[in-house]
């Protein structure tokens, strides 16, 4: 199980870094305070690379521990794709699933990436 969540982990990675922040198109962003800190969510359109017309759907946690995936996270992003939707009216696919420290912010971050093809 470990070395199956380490593999997708890395591909999380490498397909977040297949999206530029130039190839992502911000659709909705907000922020709720709660008791361990400031969450901000966030829905972008993949504009670029191989996942063009994807979604990535992401949660910054700025508090000072990371924030595990828990069931309930993947059942609110997945959520959060399903409104969205993608181009055409097909159901967009989780493809990766990542959590990390950021590179640009000082905050937890778990991201996903859903395929539209």
């Amino acid at each position: 199980m470990d070395s199956k969540l380490l593999i997708v982990a890395a591909a999380g990675l490498s397909l977040a870094s297949c999206a530029g922040r130039s190839d992502l198109d911000l659709i909705t962003r907000t922020s709720q305070d709660t008791a361990r800190g400031e969450v901000v969510k966030r829905i972008s359109r993949i504009d670029g690379g191989p996942f063009a017309g994807g979604l990535m759907v992401s949660n910054f946690y700025y508090w000072r521990r990371s924030q595990p995936i828990t069931p309930a996270i993947l059942r609110d992003f997945d959520a959060r794709a399903r409104r969205e939707g993608c181009a055409g009216g097909l159901p967009p696919m989780r493809h990766s699933l990542t959590g990390r420290w950021g590179n640009y912010v000082s905050a937890y971050t778990i991201m996903a990436i859903y395929d539209c093809r």
